[in-house]
């Protein structure tokens, strides 16, 4: 009797030191982590799952973050679903980030719809800081953007401002929506420069533009819960966003068609007959490049080059 009622005695000390020997090993990984890990940044108090969404009902969401920024300092932190937000709400902040750690903060986010459109990220606008962004931006400005090339372009901007004057002048209606037609101007004058002639597809082009903005700007789950990708996919985003990349591939494929064709069939070097789609595809074979360019990324460069194009003044970069 005496044996049986030792021995639940003697488990229980071994758990005992078991479980103190747990929690003494737990405490001394959290204080090495500690040590190792900054302490995280001010923000408001988050939900399960949504974060910190529900400080933004009701509100537009740059005026919300500014009464956060307000209680919380001028750099928070905020969870938004499931993706952390470090907002910045002073000029030393902003400062910090754009000035002194732009190459930390240089690379975008990766959205769903700049992976699925621009072909795996691959323009100049969304693909990661690193050597081959570094090899588009030196390429832009020495091949795209020269002083000889943006001169080349002059005629096609005199023409086609000439041509929107005449349009708005032949208006019989008292307004005109000058939103829409600068926004088709710019859009032709993109259009001439990249593919080199006035096509009859231009409209279709715009068309595919305008959604591809849509897309950009709009709200797809997985960017927001990467959990739940899937749902992308039932709500129709997915669906959407696949049908604008197939239109744009099968627009994009019969340029580089034409273009191909010409270049086997002419042998014009005049800097005013090469248009920006010739240059991408010349520099697409050119093997003194450090990172090979596939066709996937000619593409990705030329729907690059539209209107409201981004800032190439150094690693940070904003649409």
């Amino acid at each position: 009797m005496e044996q049986q009622l030792q021995l639940p005695s003697i488990l229980v000390f071994i758990c005992s030191c078991c479980l103190l020997f747990l929690l003494l090993w737990m405490k001394k990984g959290f204080t090495k982590s500690k040590g190792r890990n900054p302490k995280p940044l001010p923000g408001p108090w988050n939900l399960p799952f949504i974060g910190s969404m529900h400080h933004m009902v009701g509100q537009l969401p740059f005026r919300a973050l500014r009464e956060l920024s307000r209680k919380h300092g001028p750099l928070m932190l905020v969870r938004i679903g499931q993706v952390d937000h470090a907002v910045a709400s002073s000029l030393e902040a902003a400062e910090q980030i754009l000035k002194k750690q732009d190459i930390t903060f240089a690379s975008r986010p990766r959205l769903v719809a700049a992976q699925v459109i621009f072909y795996g990220a691959t323009d100049i606008g969304w693909a990661p800081y690193g050597a081959y962004w570094k090899q588009l931006r030196r390429i832009c400005f020495t091949e795209l953007l020269g002083t000889k090339r943006i001169r080349s372009f002059s005629s096609i901007r005199t023409e086609e401002t000439l041509d929107l004057m005449r349009d708005i002048s032949r208006s019989e209606t008292g307004h005109i929506d000058l939103s829409e037609k600068l926004f088709r101007l710019a859009n032709a004058i993109v259009c001439r420069a990249a593919f080199g002639k006035r096509w009859d597809r231009r409209e279709r082009f715009v068309t595919m533009i305008k959604e591809t903005f849509e897309l950009l700007g709009g709200l797809c789950l997985a960017d927001t819960f990467p959990s739940l990708d899937f749902l992308d996919i039932l709500t129709g985003s997915m669906s959407k966003i696949q049908r604008v990349r197939r239109q744009m591939d099968h627009f994009l494929c019969e340029v580089i068609k034409e273009h191909e064709v010409n270049a086997a069939t002419s042998n014009s070097e005049r800097v005013d007959e090469v248009d920006l789609v010739d240059v991408l595809l010349r520099l697409k074979d050119d093997p003194k490049l450090e990172i090979p360019i596939t066709t996937d990324n000619v593409k990705a460069v030329i729907l690059a080059q539209r209107p409201h194009r981004l800032s190439l003044n150094g690693p940070c970069r904003s649409l």
